[in-house]
């Protein structure tokens, strides 16, 4: 090879790496934040997970009994079998009555009826034609820190007469700061 071809050779490839070089670093670039920001879903999903399941232990100790909470009044809870730093927050809202056919009533609407009146459901069955329902607001929070977003769940539960707990709703946010 003569000495003019070697130089050409060279400056061909040292202009192939200053043409590739760019691309890489882009590239390198990507990849790194693709990572990063399914590290931080994978995060928030877990959390997610974790605050669903103080919600469920917050609906057992409604079952239990152990939250007796006047209407309007709140109280923040720890719960010791999660390790997970959470903020958890259950509000006794005011009462509701539930009719037969699903509507739900309240204030005003509930004077004068009798809650020990029976109805016939669709299946034919003697029930209460209004319940009562007790209503909780619970609001649990995991703060992010850097890259990993907040996640928060909301959910509603009701308490009927007869000690059951039923979940009326429930609502998760993540990255909402």
């Amino acid at each position: 090879m003569r000495r003019n071809e070697r130089g050409a050779a060279l400056v061909l490839a040292v202009v192939a790496l200053a043409i590739l070089l760019p691309i890489a670093l882009v590239l390198w670039r990507n990849v790194f934040t693709w990572q990063n920001q399914a590290t931080a879903f994978k995060e928030a999903v877990r959390r997610e997970g974790i605050l669903r399941n103080a919600f469920e232990r917050v609906a057992e100790r409604l079952r239990a009994g152990a939250l007796p909470l006047a209407v309007d009044e709140a109280e923040r809870l720890t719960l010791p079998e999660i390790a997970e730093p959470l903020t958890l927050e259950i509000t006794r809202q005011p009462d509701a009555v539930v009719t037969l056919d699903g509507d739900v009533l309240r204030g005003a609407q509930t004077r004068g009826l009798d809650l020990a009146r029976l109805g016939v459901d669709s299946r034919g069955a003697m029930v209460y034609q209004y319940r009562k329902v007790e209503i909780y607001l619970v609001e649990a929070e995991s703060r992010g820190a850097s890259v990993v977003p907040s996640v928060r769940v909301l959910g509603v539960l009701g308490r009927d007469p007869d000690g059951r707990v039923l979940t009326l709703g429930v609502r998760c946010d993540r990255g909402y700061d």
